[in-house]
């Protein structure tokens, strides 16, 4: 259980480094089969937001661009919705994953959505 909370903490390097959500589980090295594979799919939900995060804030900030040169004031609604969504996935969903190991009410190991095989 201690290496499963400490796998899951890891992704809580995002806080710290830029990508250390990524970084974090990727270098975890374990024997066990079931961590391996729990991290498997952490790294994946982490790669997954991560991109969609970037490609969304692209389009958010070319907004913000069209709407500078068309002279018109900048738009922060999709800004702060990005900014709560972010929030959730890179810090409160992590912490909650915690808490249910600490709590022991995970029967399994896995707490984030299995995405792939």
């Amino acid at each position: 259980m201690k290496k499963n909370l400490l796998l899951h903490s890891t992704v809580l390097l995002g806080c710290i480094l830029p990508f250390g959500s990524i970084l974090g589980p990727l270098f975890f090295k374990t024997d066990n089969p079931d961590l391996s594979n729990n991290r498997k799919f952490i790294l994946r939900f982490q790669i997954l937001w991560t991109i969609l995060f970037f490609v969304t804030g692209v389009f958010i900030w070319l907004h913000q661009i069209q709407l500078l040169v068309s002279g018109m004031s900048l738009d922060d609604f999709w800004l702060k919705i990005w900014g709560v969504v972010y929030l959730l996935f890179a810090f409160i969903y992590p912490i909650i994953s915690i808490v249910i190991i600490f709590s022991k009410k995970s029967q399994g190991l896995l707490c984030y959505p299995r995405i792939g095989k």
